[in-house]
């Protein structure tokens, strides 16, 4: 029973960290006006996810142009700064430990 459970536990741990990667994925594609703001979406993003840690994270800034409209665009066309998040995931071996211990 007790061989079973630990293999369910390794598929349900990869299921997670599948699902996680995705929710990542999308959390890296949005873009953000300030810093405080990305901060407290990757806060955010740990807290639904308390069995994940980042091993790298970093916030970018990107700077582009805003388009007024149809046409070439000009020289002095105003920029704006928007921030991403760009993460590499890992397990937390705390919480994966305590989710070990509960097996049967």
């Amino acid at each position: 029973m007790q061989e079973r459970q630990e293999k369910t536990f390794a598929q349900r741990l990869e299921n997670d960290r599948k699902k996680a990667v995705t929710s990542l994925r999308k959390l890296g594609a949005r873009e953000f006006v300030c810093e405080p703001d990305a901060r407290v979406a990757v806060e955010q993003w740990l807290q639904e996810h308390p069995q994940f840690c980042f091993s790298s994270m970093e916030l970018r800034a990107v700077i582009r142009k805003i388009p007024k409209g149809r046409g070439r665009p000009k020289v002095d066309e105003p920029v704006e700064t928007v921030y991403t998040i760009a993460a590499e995931l890992a397990y937390d071996p705390r919480s994966v430990e305590k989710r070990q211990q509960k097996l049967g």
